[in-house]
């Protein structure tokens, strides 16, 4: 197995990990939940099944940990339950899971609490993607190396490769391919073709079907490349992308050193537009929103690290009613409500 670089971890122990997992009972009924919106959620999440093989496992987004959540998973008589590449912000989430079960939570967000304690297990670094973080953990309870390439791309989908570059270089060599850190570099990889079948295919599923497990389940590992018939699904995802992003040019806003841009869709791709139109313009903030139901959906990127999105969007929303964001420094998600869109609006115009 290639030699994995070790994470800084800010937040878990190690060596609780190991003992965590080998407590777990085989009569113990394990959930796990992980984020439905990236490649990083799901490959987090095959990661955890290769080893655990959980009964219950739910795909879901950062706004639906919340103590209701948790009480359902009482009701399924979880005993152990497994977060991966999720923020929780919701303290009772935890606070409930803590009262029928032992929670393990691996991530990789800016976080404001550290949860560890007697019954929960937290893992977080920065610099690394949840993916990356689930693979080196797990691997020390079973050798995981035919996930290699898929780990690889959820750190390519995240752009969470410099910290554990080596691993990196190492996993391109090994599928003859040419690791490059550098954007444009990355973008001429085979791997980087995988990360766009494979994220509109996610984003296909959850706006047709709500159904990211199909996605999960049509994952293989064992062949590099491989990804099953899920690449006609993520063509159709990307003639609507194409259509949006050229609409872009004829429709942004103007601000300060960046640009707002608003759209309608029926797939969830704010985050893949804002994720393209960064690697566009690497020099400007990027702020991308999509309505939904009564919200207004946001997602911010900047490329050459010069402005802290998380904190940008943090200001942006302050004092807004039933509003949230949170993330990384280059690239931060959250929510408005619509009726406060042109007061957001009305705000980034005066930075």
């Amino acid at each position: 197995m290639i030699e994995l670089t070790k994470p800084d971890f800010i937040a878990g122990d190690e060596n609780k990990f190991v003992d965590f997992i080998k407590k777990i009972d085989k009569n113990d009924k394990v959930a796990l939940v992980s984020h439905v919106a990236d490649l990083d959620g799901v490959i987090s999440a095959k990661i955890v099944n290769e080893i655990l093989n959980p009964e219950i496992i739910r795909f879901a987004d950062y706004h639906e940990i919340n103590k209701n959540f948790a009480l359902e998973l009482k009701k399924q008589n979880s005993k152990i339950v497994i977060i991966t590449d999720l923020m929780i912000r919701d303290v009772e989430f935890v606070k409930e899971i803590e009262k029928f079960a032992k929670l393990l939570i691996i991530d990789h967000h800016v976080f404001e609490i550290d949860f560890n304690s007697e019954k929960t297990l937290f893992f977080n670094s920065d610099g690394f993607c949840a993916a990356y973080l689930s693979y080196y953990l797990f691997s020390k309870i079973q050798n995981l190396e035919k996930y290699d390439w898929l780990v690889a791309a959820a750190s390519v989908s995240d752009w969470t490769y410099k910290k554990n570059g080596s691993w990196m270089t190492a996993i391109y060599e090994k599928y003859k391919q040419n690791y490059i850190s550098d954007i444009d570099g990355i973008k001429k990889s085979k791997i980087y073709d995988i990360v766009l079948y494979l994220s509109r295919a996610i984003v296909y599923f959850r706006a047709k079907e709500n159904d990211v497990k199909t996605v999960f389940n049509k994952i293989e590992c064992g062949k590099f490349g491989y990804i099953s018939d899920l690449e006609k699904y993520a063509k159709i995802v990307a003639k609507e992308i194409k259509r949006i992003l050229n609409n872009f040019e004829k429709e942004k806003i103007i601000f300060n050193d960046g640009f707002y841009y608003e759209f309608e869709t029926n797939f969830p791709i704010k985050s893949i537009i804002s994720t393209q139109l960064s690697e566009m313009y690497l020099n400007k903030t990027v702020i991308i929103a999509s309505k939904k139901d009564n919200y207004l959906t946001l997602s911010a990127r900047r490329q050459d690290g010069k402005v802290d999105t998380n904190k940008l969007m943090q200001k942006m929303i302050q004092g807004l009613s039933d509003a949230s964001a949170g993330g990384h420094f280059k690239a931060t998600g959250g929510y408005i409500l619509f009726e406060d869109a042109e007061e957001f609006k009305k705000r980034l115009q005066n930075l």
